[in-house]
C-alpha cells in the first residue's frame, strides 16, 4: 500500500503491520481499526477523511496529516502522534490518554470533550 490512492473511497478495513507510508486516504469514508499498527504510516493523509470512531489505540502515527478530518470519538490511546497534523479535525470527544504528542498540531481543531491534551 506504500504511496496507493485511496481518496475518497469507502472502506470497512483492519489495518495491522501494514506498510502505508505516503498512502492517500484524504476525503475517505472508513470504519478502521488501526490499533497497534506500529509502522508504515509514516506521511499517510487522512485530510478531511471520516474517521469518527476510529481506533488508533497505541498506533505509529507521527507526521501523519488529518487536516480537517472527521474523529470523533476516535481512541489515540498510547499512540505516537508526534508531529501529526490535526489542524481543523473534529475531535469531539477523541481520546489521546497517553499519547505522544510532541509537535503535533490543533490549530482550529474542534476539541470539546478531549481526552489526555492535558497540559503534561
Amino acid at each position: 500500500f506504500v504511496q496507493a490512492n485511496f481518496s475518497g473511497a469507502s472502506i470497512t478495513v483492519h489495518f495491522s503491520f501494514d506498510d502505508m507510508r505516503g498512502a492517500n486516504f484524504s476525503h475517505a469514508d472508513m470504519t478502521v481499526v488501526m490499533a497497534n499498527q506500529s509502522m508504515g504510516l509514516i506521511r499517510t493523509e487522512f485530510n478531511s477523511a471520516n474517521l469518527d470512531g476510529a481506533n488508533f489505540t497505541g498506533a505509529g502515527l507521527g507526521h501523519v496529516a488529518f487536516r480537517f478530518a472527521k474523529l470523533n470519538g476516535a481512541r489515540f490511546v498510547g499512540a505516537d502522534v508526534m508531529s501529526a497534523d490535526f489542524t481543523g479535525a473534529y475531535l469531539t470527544g477523541a481520546d489521546f490518554t497517553g499519547a505522544k504528542l510532541q509537535g503535533a498540531t490543533f490549530e482550529s481543531a474542534t476539541l470539546t470533550g478531549v481526552r489526555g491534551l492535558e497540559a503534561r
